[in-house]
């Protein structure tokens, strides 16, 4: 398990040469990676976006903004945390 998660930090991404297990968990680590970037680059965009909505209604409904910013914000957070948690289970 922890040789899977070896080759995959190494660059080593391909799961076609593991079985059993191994295959199971090279594509379970390939999914916590794309879940990761997804909420990353969302969270991202988010805050983004409400740092241009309050500039354009020059903070008249800033109330929707702060929604975005604290999304951006958890979602941020939830990308770098839920992937070490679930790979210090895997240990």
């Amino acid at each position: 398990m922890l040789k899977v998660l070896a080759q995959t930090i190494k660059g080593e991404t391909g799961c076609m040469n593991k079985e059993g297990i191994d295959y199971f968990i090279c594509k379970f680590i390939g999914l916590i990676n794309v879940f990761y970037w997804i909420s990353l680059v969302l969270g991202i965009i988010l805050i983004m976006y409400a740092g241009a909505k309050y500039i354009y209604t020059r903070g008249k409904d800033w109330h929707n903004e702060l929604l975005y910013v604290i999304l951006g914000i958890v979602l941020i957070i939830a990308s770098f945390s839920i992937p070490v948690l679930i790979f210090s289970f895997l240990k």
